[in-house]
């Protein structure tokens, strides 16, 4: 089953990109839900994180315990095959 990946609204470029190599792609604004992946573009992480948290609690009236989780991508000054390098790996590159 492909990965389902949200990227946040702008992104769209980089979403045709993926869904061309085979991946589901969610523009996201207020929610994101059933992602594996989730890219947002911003410097800092606040706001897409209280976005994750929002919708967690939401869906299931607390934060989950028994989530698998979803791998954040902050694409500022990445390439699209850097991104593409990581969601296939599910991880970033090693830090030393």
């Amino acid at each position: 089953m492909p990965k389902t990946i949200a990227l946040e609204r702008g992104l769209e470029e980089l979403a045709r990109f993926l869904s061309t190599r085979g991946y589901n792609t969610v523009i996201y604004d207020d929610r994101i839900e059933n992602a594996d992946v989730i890219i947002y573009s911003r410097n800092e992480m606040d706001h897409c994180l209280t976005q994750l948290n929002t919708s967690f609690i939401s869906q299931q009236g607390v934060p989950s315990t028994n989530n698998s989780g979803a791998l954040l991508i902050n694409a500022h000054n990445k390439t699209y095959n850097q991104i593409l390098y990581t969601i296939e790996r599910g991880l970033y590159s090693p830090l030393f």
